[in-house]
């Protein structure tokens, strides 16, 4: 999305914030859901889960801090 409105980049940069308390959020609760896999030797479901942590939690945290990172460097 190409915004050149200020305020607008700010709304996006203060988002950022909220989709990474979101995606923390799940991968904490990915996280329990495959040492409770873990428990019961569910092998198969261990891997499944920390394959789809990697992709839709860790990933998409870091590329939040990414895009705040390049919009602050805009501010400046």
């Amino acid at each position: 999305v190409i915004t050149t409105n200020k305020s607008s980049l700010r709304r996006q940069y203060f988002q950022t914030y909220m989709f990474e308390r979101f995606h923390f959020s799940a991968f904490l609760f990915y996280t329990i859901i495959t040492v409770y896999a873990g428990i019961y030797g569910n092998v198969y479901w261990i891997v499944i889960l920390i394959v789809s942590n990697l992709f839709y939690n860790i990933y998409p945290n870091l590329l939040q801090q990414y895009i705040r990172i390049k919009l602050k460097s805009i501010f400046k």
